[in-house]
């Protein structure tokens, strides 16, 4: 039976009703009639500036509709395709992660630095050199992670190196670039002392690396990761006190800040930070700490206004706090920070939460505000 082709009654009913479910059915009959329109060129015309038009529409939901659907289609033209791509994440994302798209138009999209964004364009099939480049500057860790995964993407042995300096110790990183192919020689080597004993088997079996060499790769590949990658936020001796005061006068006891001063080993300055902002005496800090149960923990966050959201990261470092007996000297500070920022990474980049990637992504940045209300 032939389909019903498109017709006037069709635009009739997307002018007379303009909501956006009424536009969204239309052009999902419009884009399913194409294929049947290729022996009238006029008919096509008109589907295309029908689909043209509810691509620029006022509604999100409309344009992001209009974007999963035409990511595929003949109708896409470039320049619909680069408009979509500069549009807000939830409509960009299919058409960057499927469609036609010069690599210039995808890295100006990589310097908004949106996580979503970068997330879309690091699954595309073939990235080129210059585009996965620049996925790895917008230091968005889930978008390298989906990078090191994606097979199709071109990587040079330094954009990998690269990586390695930056996120060596970060499980979801070096577990899918181990299975990448055509790994070099180095980057192999380093990769057998950083990966589990699963992902360092099959390095060992695809790459042919003799036994006598493996033990002295693992001894010291994590010495050569990541090694005090967290600088101390403060190394003021007894003047802790009146530098968290200064903080927390100027509005600077950041959820992010006193995140980065655990996960960096200034543990009196992140007990410091914590009473201060939670308006709590030390003994009380202390005591919430130690509690390793199902409810210290998120009372102290709630008390400290520090979002929810954050709270896997959270008790992520702080297991690793409690376990390793680090107390903020400096040796085996480098330690206590490979152990922390493996163990953050690993339990929290499957959390799908934009206030956690914010604190994840700015962990290595001392000092930056987060963009969020601040109690007076």
């Amino acid at each position: 039976m032939k389909k019903a082709r498109l017709s006037l009654a069709d635009v009739d009913r997307l002018l007379a009703q303009p909501s956006p479910q009424a536009k969204i059915e239309t052009a999902a009959k419009i884009l399913a009639e194409v294929p049947d329109m290729q022996d009238s060129p006029a008919e096509l015309e008109l589907a295309a500036q029908i689909i043209s038009r509810l691509a620029a529409d006022t509604e999100v939901a409309v344009r992001q509709a209009i974007a999963w659907q035409v990511a595929h289609s003949p109708l896409l033209t470039k320049d619909m395709a680069t408009k979509l791509a500069k549009d807000v994440a939830s409509v960009a994302f299919p058409i960057l992660r499927y469609a036609a798209l010069d690599d210039a138009v995808l890295v100006d999209v990589l310097t908004e630095r949106q996580p979503r964004k970068a997330l879309a364009v690091a699954g595309r099939n073939g990235l080129s050199e210059t585009v996965a480049n620049a996925v790895i500057e917008t230091e968005n860790i889930k978008a390298i992670a989906v990078l090191m995964g994606n097979s199709s993407a071109k990587l040079s042995d330094q954009a990998l190196t690269t990586v390695l300096d930056r996120y060596g110790l970060i499980t979801a990183v070096t577990g899918p670039m181990a299975r990448r192919p055509e790994l070099g020689a180095a980057v192999v080597e380093r990769l057998v002392g950083l990966v589990s004993t699963g992902v360092r088997n099959f390095l060992i079996e695809t790459h042919k690396i003799p036994p006598a060499q493996v033990d002295q790769l693992v001894q010291h590949g994590r010495e050569a990761a990541l090694v005090q990658m967290l600088e101390p936020l403060a190394d003021l001796a007894g003047q802790l006190d009146a530098f968290v005061r200064r903080l927390d006068e100027a509005k600077q006891l950041t959820p992010g800040f006193i995140f980065r001063a655990l996960c960096a080993g200034d543990i009196q300055l992140f007990r410091l930070s914590l009473s201060a902002r939670g308006r709590l005496p030390m003994m009380a800090i202390d005591e919430l700490l130690r509690d390793r149960g199902p409810l210290g923990l998120p009372a102290l966050l709630r008390r400290c206004e520090i979002p929810m959201a954050m709270l896997p990261a959270f008790k992520a470092a702080m297991h690793v706090w409690r376990e390793s007996g680090y107390n903020g000297e400096a040796v085996g500070r480098a330690a206590y920070q490979a152990q922390v920022i493996a163990a953050v990474f690993e339990d929290c980049t499957p959390i799908d939460d934009s206030e956690l990637d914010w604190l994840l992504q700015n962990l290595f940045t001392p000092y930056a505000p987060q963009p969020q209300a601040r109690r007076a």
